[in-house]
């Protein structure tokens, strides 16, 4: 009997990855992405990006057997291979020439005999449909959401009314590393650029080979391909954890719709997506620190592995370390278990293991050498993150800052009960909201997964990333990175719990598995919230109504886990499916984030949601976007600007200035004498003095804001004269709105532009 269309169509592999792609030209084109930029972008990143890194996988390693893993991993090598052509090529100035980078390399690998063998696979091992169609639709709910929450709210320059300042100062960065290699500071030319820019140094090479805006690359292409690649690869190391290949969907599943485990109303954790798109380093690090656990997975268990597959480890390693601070820790954690494992429990020495430990040491010490920063004003203390969670002051009355303290969380030291029981509450609140995470975990609570080697490399993994966001406290609590970042693993180690668990279990048995499941999920996350009071403005109250559904969960989990082993005792059938329960119960449970999300847009009845409303300080005039564009396609690459924007907004100046601001060196892509300090590690070393936030702190060049100033109050000849030849300034940003402006400043230098409340001026040579 011969299947119908739809049944033949469901079992092509291609079919949901052309779906798929339809659907991510329908998102970009309803943010007002043109087509011919989603075609450009598209090739390139296909063809520039992607299948260069695929042949040199296949090259250097092995095929995985199937197209679409050796693409998402081939990506992440390709983006190594681009970053170490683009810094080749812009060193020399030849970034218009970027292309034939990946042409070349394309070009070998079709004309040299011994290497045409990698442009197909040898040994086939294909992925089933269902893999293709779960974990496409992952990808495509996660692109919707993001494209509709998050991306299309913040409008491409110049059609915004104001812009989120780290967009911004992203955007300087780009717009930077397009010029110059080791790039310096855009808000302070001459200083070298200390942060961990290779994400930024992408999107330049991007914008290189692709020859579009950069303003359009960073805020609506760069994103969901990154994305898609993401869950891809995580899909992957679940696969290669687990060895079998339907522990990817639970990956895939778990990064798209799991959230925070919420048993509150209204209350939620720190943030577990693995993506987002207000931090290009934490996309672009995620992504290629799974592929690097991809290939230390490689290397420290695959027999016979080739040893230029070091090669790929290294490259990719570095590239993990310059994109976010939380990558390496996290490997070395992995692998830092996973000797003494080898050491104690095998009794030999794990010179794999050292081996690879010394890959991610070279690589955290080139990066530190080179590209790595913002991690300054960072001190250790206890569950410092606590504070980042929702009503932290209003429960404890602690309004310290962040990263400043003794070495545990103030309230939990206050010596006040009332302070410390709310502390502890918020302690116990945080680390339920993440059991979804902590589930990984019991791959060292079981007896066969304990005998696994990979099991202690992914629990060490994890465990730096759990002891990096509980002992760390930075002024912007960037310590949360690094729970997002073991997202993966921590994904990877519940697939490795249900496969020990549901090995040799008939379908059926699965699935009253999984609808039990749902049912403890809902009932865990429903009921505990009939306990909480009705908060009030009472403190007493508002404690009440976080602390009494913890207590009530408490008694459920106790009375869940003594009926199963009750019933455990009684049913031989349920002996060894407690891991897979507690896992799809977690996943069930963290049903809320999705439901949230889809209600937003459902209730938003469009796509994509509308922006912020925009207050009339921080609203951009007109002719300060205009002069912005002005001064980018009507000044030199290299030319350094005085201006008098360095606050957030730009009307509001010393002694309140939030040196956030970055029209200049963001929106008119150009270098400043001084603009917005606050990400540079001089000022976040200097987070607590006098009781300020980092981006509250005096300028630490205390010279160059003397003069910008006397620039605005009292130009002189003299003093153009110097900012021409020790700082290379060539033009000035006066803007009415952001202070006060000297006529004098007209006679000194010569008026180029006046666009509403902006003049730009052209410095002259003395």
């Amino acid at each position: 009997m011969r299947s119908s269309p739809v049944v033949l169509m469901a079992r092509r592999r291609f079919v949901p990855w052309v779906l798929f792609g339809l659907l991510l030209w329908l998102l970009l084109a309803g943010i007002d992405v043109p087509a011919l930029a989603i075609a450009k972008y598209s090739l390139y990143f296909g063809c520039a990006v992607a299948l260069p890194g695929l042949l040199l996988l296949r090259a250097l390693w092995r095929s995985t057997g199937n197209w679409t893993e050796d693409l998402a991993l081939g990506a992440a090598v390709g983006l190594a291979y681009e970053l170490a052509g683009w810094a080749l090529f812009t060193a020399l100035g030849l970034q218009s020439m970027l292309i034939l980078w990946p042409l070349l390399l394309l070009a070998c690998f079709a004309a040299i005999p011994s290497l045409r063998q990698y442009w197909r696979i040898a040994e086939p091992d294909p992925l089933p449909a269902a893999w293709h169609w779960v974990v496409g639709f992952s990808c495509a709910l996660t692109c919707a959401l993001i494209a509709a929450a998050t991306m299309g709210p913040n409008a491409v320059p110049p059609a915004g009314e104001s812009y989120y300042q780290d967009l911004l100062y992203h955007l300087s960065m780009v717009h930077e590393l397009i010029r110059h290699v080791p790039p310096e500071t855009p808000q302070v030319a001459g200083v070298p650029l200390n942060y961990h820019w290779l994400p930024n140094a992408h999107l330049a090479a991007a914008v290189d080979i692709t020859q579009l805006p950069p303003e359009l690359v960073l805020f609506r292409l760069w994103m969901l391909p990154m994305v898609t690649v993401g869950i891809i690869t995580f899909a992957a190391l679940a696969r290669l954890v687990s060895r079998v290949w339907w522990t990817g969907l639970l990956a895939a599943l778990m990064t798209a719709v799991a959230a925070n485990f919420s048993i509150w109303n209204g209350r939620t954790g720190v943030s577990t997506s693995a993506f987002e798109f207000l931090s290009p380093s934490q996309t672009f690090g995620v992504v290629v620190g799974t592929a690097a656990a991809v290939l230390f997975l490689v290397v420290l268990f695959e027999p016979g592995v080739p040893k230029r597959t070091w090669i790929l480890l290294t490259a990719v390693a570095i590239l993990g370390g310059g994109s976010k601070p939380t990558t390496l820790p996290i490997l070395i954690g992995g692998t830092g278990l996973l000797g003494l494992f080898v050491l104690i429990k095998l009794r030999r020495l794990p010179a794999r293991a050292l081996l690879a430990s010394g890959v991610i040491v070279f690589a955290a010490v080139f990066t530190m050498l080179t590209v790595a920063g913002s991690t300054g004003g960072s001190k250790l203390q206890l569950f410092g993150i606590v504070r980042a969670t929702a009503g932290y002051v209003g429960l404890t009355g602690d309004e310290t800052m962040a990263a400043t303290g003794g070495w545990i969380l103030d309230a939990l030291s206050s010596g006040d009960a009332s302070t410390v029981l709310a502390g502890w509450v918020l302690v116990v609140a945080l680390l339920i909201s993440q059991l979804a995470l902590l589930a990984g975990l019991g791959v060292l609570a079981t007896r066969r997964t304990r005998q696994d080697p990979v099991a202690w490399w992914l629990a060490g993994s994890m465990i730096a990333g759990w002891l990096g966001m509980l002992l760390l406290d930075h002024p912007a609590a960037s310590q949360g990175y690094f729970l997002r970042s073991l997202v993966p693993f921590a994904a990877a180690g519940a697939g490795l719990l249900m496969t020990e668990a549901l090995q040799g279990r008939t379908r059926r048995e699965i699935g009253g598995l999984a609808g039990v499941a749902v049912v403890l999920g809902l009932t865990l996350t429903l009921v505990p919230r009939l306990a909480a009071p009705d908060p009030s403005a009472d403190r007493d109250k508002q404690i009440a109504a976080v602390a009494l559904p913890e207590l009530a969960f408490i008694a459920l989990v106790l009375l869940v886990i003594s009926a199963w082993l009750i019933l455990g005792a009684r049913v031989r059938g349920l002996r060894g499916l407690g891991p897979a329960l507690v896992v799809l119960t977690l996943l069930a449970g963290s049903w809320q984030g999705a439901v949230s999300y889809g209600h937003y847009v459902i209730k938003a009845g469009s796509y994509p949601l509308p922006s912020a409303p925009v207050s009339d300080l921080e609203r951009l005039d007109p002719g300060e976007q205009e002069s912005l564009l002005w001064l980018q396609h009507n000044t030199g690459p290299d030319d350094v600007v005085v201006t008098n924007t360095a606050c957030r907004p730009a009307r509001r100046q010393p002694p309140d200035c939030d040196a956030r601001g970055y029209l200049v060196s963001g929106l008119g892509g150009r270098r400043t004498l001084l603009e917005g300090w606050a990400y540079t590690e001089q000022a976040l070393q200097h987070h607590g003095a006098d009781g300020k936030r980092y981006n509250l702190q005096p300028s630490p060049w205390l010279d160059r804001l003397e003069l910008t100033q006397q620039v605005y109050a009292a130009p002189t000849r003299e003093l153009l004269n110097r900012l021409y030849t020790e700082y290379g300034v060539r033009w000035i940003y006066a803007d009415s709105l952001a202070g006060k402006v000297s006529e004098d400043l007209a006679k000194l230098a010569r008026p180029r532009l006046v666009a509403g409340p902006v003049t730009v001026y052209e410095v002259p040579a003395p």
